[in-house]
């Protein structure tokens, strides 16, 4: 996270240096970016980045903090709007997903993260929908389970539950990140997510 002399730095600064982050995290890999480009772009000193932040590592997540959608709020909206399909509302949370990946504005910046990011970085990017009870988000998993219409699945426990909502994610990013990868339009991402939907949905053997 950016320090406090970050944060009392006038607001037009701000807004130049998260410029700079995008152009440069959207020209490159985390690991390739360069500390110079940003500060030149952002029109600042090299020093004065590290009283800002730690490093450029600091920067891309923070950058990322501040684009990204509330995706626990965006999902269990979709959620009471399907009235507790789960499988009708993860299809509507990836399709807002996929709206807000292809914005122009940051559209390289989120092709970059796709395709170049490490395991580590999946980590610390990975939406809190699928973290762990271990790691604090066990009042989140309670209020997915209240919604959910569970006669509608065949899941028999929470625990099945968390294993089903891992399993679309990782549909959900391979997904994306193939279509980023073979530059496909939002269409066909989302027509291709889909095929995997119905299978998930209806099984692959024919009937």
């Amino acid at each position: 996270m950016p320090t406090k002399t970050f944060f009392n730095l006038p607001k037009d600064k701000q807004a130049r240096l998260l410029e700079a982050a995008r152009i440069e995290f959207s020209r490159t890999s985390l690991s390739e970016a360069s500390i110079a480009n940003i500060v030149k772009h952002a029109e600042i000193p090299r020093g004065s980045f590290y009283q800002y932040f730690e490093d450029k590592e600091d920067l891309f997540y923070y950058y990322f903090s501040c684009i990204k959608k509330d995706n626990k709020k965006m999902f269990l909206n979709a959620i009471k709007v399907h009235d507790g399909d789960f499988i009708s509302a993860f299809e509507d949370y990836f399709v807002q997903t996929v709206d807000l990946l292809l914005e122009e504005k940051n559209q390289q910046f989120f092709k970059n993260m796709f395709l170049r990011m490490d395991y580590r970085a999946s980590r610390k990017i990975t939406p809190d929908l699928i973290k762990s009870r271990q790691e604090k988000h066990a009042d989140m998993q309670k209020k997915f389970i209240q919604l959910i219409d569970m006669e509608l699945l065949n899941i028999e426990n929470e625990e099945e539950s968390e294993m089903l909502m891992r399993l679309l994610m990782t549909i959900m990013f391979q997904t994306i990140g193939d279509g980023f990868s073979a530059d496909l339009s939002k269409e066909q991402i989302i027509q291709n997510f889909n095929l995997k939907m119905k299978w998930i949905k209806n099984g692959v053997y024919r009937k």
